[in-house]
């Protein structure tokens, strides 16, 4: 691979010795390293989603962390707390955060701390969500339209993704996301996996005899 260009400007990752590529159908998105993934991210105006579940976790426990309390203090369990703010409704992905934030408030109701303080305690904990170890990165849906190009250049020919070919869109909690194709992973060799995204774009063929890979436009 010889380059990656967003809106026809190069990025300049290769180098004069290019970087390592891989076609793979087994992999659904577009990895990459992690440094440069974050800066393509960024430039796509994408933000992380661990940050993102931060912050709507936060956005949420500041409208309704008085409400939950008085809930925890009704004896409510965890699993009813969440559901009557939402947070565990439609298989939400905050759920088992949700569960985690009340059982640790309810322990420290138990130590007699004031509603502010157990309040604060709440909001505090979306700091230390779980997350997987994968950042997924997410876009806003409404700036689809006017986000740019992106292009690989593979043995000298361009091969361009457009903003539909590039964010997903998946159904989370009832509420349409969009989320980037690209994300970061360590290895060496500067290494690319062009998976289902790309793939799903061109049509790839796997030439074993000559050792090489060949793309074209899917028509």
């Amino acid at each position: 691979m010889d380059d990656v260009k967003i809106g026809g400007n190069s990025l300049d990752i290769c180098g004069t010795e290019g970087c390592l590529g891989a076609a793979d159908s087994g992999t659904s998105l577009i990895a990459g390293p992690s440094a440069t993934v974050a800066k393509i991210n960024a430039a796509l105006g994408a933000t992380s989603k661990a940050n993102f579940l931060i912050d709507e976790c936060k956005s949420m426990l500041e409208q309704y962390s008085s409400e939950m309390i008085d809930n925890i203090a009704k004896g409510m369990d965890a699993s009813g707390v969440c559901q009557d703010i939402g947070m565990c409704a439609d298989g939400s992905s905050d759920c088992s955060s949700c569960l985690l934030m009340v059982e640790l408030a309810q322990s420290a109701l138990k130590s007699n701390v004031s509603q502010a303080t157990l309040e604060n305690i709440v909001v505090g904990l979306c700091d230390v969500l779980p997350n997987s170890g994968v950042v997924e990165y997410v876009v806003d849906c409404d700036n689809v339209s006017t986000m740019p190009d992106l292009t690989f250049t593979i043995g000298g020919k361009e091969f361009t993704l457009t903003p539909n070919d590039y964010v997903l869109q998946s159904e989370v909690a009832g509420k349409v996301e969009c989320i980037s194709s690209f994300f970061g992973f360590e290895s060496p060799g500067n290494m690319w996996i062009l998976g289902d995204v790309f793939m799903g774009r061109f049509y790839t063929v796997f030439d074993l005899e000559q050792n090489r890979v060949g793309f074209a436009p899917v028509v």
